[in-house]
């Protein structure tokens, strides 16, 4: 997709200078050229910096993705798994406390 809007962002450079172009032919109409090719102008440039945010999104994207979500799934196992083996500590902890607290006859 950014390709496709760098392509078109280019496009749109191209466009201006031809609006510039034809503007400084056609005297009378100067204006309305120069106004829309400064448009094109900077929609070209709101092009580029679309390109570069959607860019920084994808990378964002692609580590919350890829490395985040993998990374919190293993602690959350890696955390239940210590939580057995610490139950089971802790009851043979208590069984143990029981037998010597009980009396022996």
């Amino acid at each position: 997709m950014s390709r496709q809007i760098t392509a078109l962002s280019e496009l749109q450079k191209r466009f201006s200078f031809q609006l510039s172009s034809a503007g400084q032919q056609q005297l009378e109409l100067e204006n309305e050229f120069s106004f829309n090719a400064e448009a094109q102008r900077i929609v070209s440039v709101n092009s580029a910096n679309l390109v570069a945010a959607l860019e920084v999104f994808c990378g964002g994207l692609d580590t919350f993705c890829n490395r985040t979500v993998p990374d919190t799934l293993t602690t959350i196992r890696n955390l239940e798994q210590s939580r057995i083996v610490y139950d089971a500590y802790r009851g043979d902890m208590e069984r143990l406390h029981l037998s010597e607290d009980a009396p022996t006859s």
